[in-house]
């Protein structure tokens, strides 16, 4: 900036409201990437020819630093935030070279008790690490843009390629930008999946319904023809033969069987014969 285009005011002011977006960095690898980038932009948009106020830009950034970090700055006494911005790095930042960290990107793979959202997580958390590796390590802006490009490519690859079945025979399907945009996909499989789920268990359910309404109606049918045959009189095709009566008042004791009788042989004078027993006697 051109120190004749503000007013010493005017740059107090814009100081002040820049100094407010750096947050507060108290050591550690989690907020270090973020730290130096907001840093990063605000001596960019502050730094001028003028040493003194340059000074004055670096002091306002050393007022955001506090806990372990402030003690390796006391102890180090860094002049200039290039400086500081280095022995943050070699003191806080991921030991891991770029390609360890790119290796653990492409080779991360779904565990068996891992669903797929947790999974494209743990991505996710991979490939942040590898850009926070950018962002500390390099100052070329489109190295860094170019290389994240490509690792947002590289993670949307590795969760297609290790998402488990039938997620993965699903996604080679479409064309994705990256990996919010499968895990959409994913959801609308399983959306799909509940439908058709529900809707086999309905159609069977009716399917089962309708064969129960069935067999009711056919017992019903046949109970009722049952019923029909019970409640109708008996009758019975009699045809009578020549040899019976067909007199109505044919009484029934006629049917008895007329037995021969034998007379009355009791008054009977059969011829008697002498006593054999006296004939033998007197002939001995």
């Amino acid at each position: 900036m051109k120190e004749t285009e503000i007013t010493t005011e005017q740059y107090k002011l814009r100081l002040q409201v820049w100094r407010d977006t750096i947050p507060i960095y108290s050591g550690g690898n989690t907020y270090l990437s973020n730290f130096i980038n907001q840093v990063d932009s605000f001596t960019t948009h502050l730094a001028t020819s003028d040493a003194v106020l340059n000074a004055g830009i670096f002091a306002q950034v050393k007022t955001k630093i506090r806990g372990e970090a402030l003690d390796v700055i006391v102890a180090e006494k860094p002049q200039t935030w290039v400086e500081c911005r280095q022995l943050l790095i070699k003191r806080f930042s991921d030991p891991s070279s770029e390609q360890i960290l790119y290796t653990k990107l492409f080779t991360c793979s779904q565990l068996a008790n891992q669903n797929y959202e947790n999974y494209a997580d743990e991505i996710k958390t991979r490939l942040n690490k590898l850009k926070e590796y950018l962002q500390i390590n390099l100052t070329d802006k489109n190295m860094i843009k170019m290389k994240s490009d490509f690792y947002d490519e590289i993670c949307k690859n590795t969760f297609i390629n290790g998402v488990k079945e039938p997620y993965h025979t699903y996604l080679i399907n479409f064309e994705t930008n990256n990996n919010e945009e499968c895990l959409a996909k994913c959801h609308v499989y399983d959306n799909h999946h509940r439908q058709f789920t529900f809707l086999t268990f309905m159609s069977n359910q009716e399917s089962r319904d309708s064969r129960m309404k069935g067999n009711n109606v056919n017992v019903s049918s046949r109970t009722q023809s049952k019923n029909k045959i019970i409640s109708q009189p008996m009758t019975y095709n009699f045809i009578p033969t020549p040899y019976m009566n067909t007199n109505s008042n044919y009484n029934l004791t006629q049917l008895r069987p007329n037995f021969l009788s034998f007379p009355n042989t009791s008054g009977n004078n059969f011829p008697s014969f002498p006593n054999t027993c006296h004939v033998l006697r007197d002939l001995l």
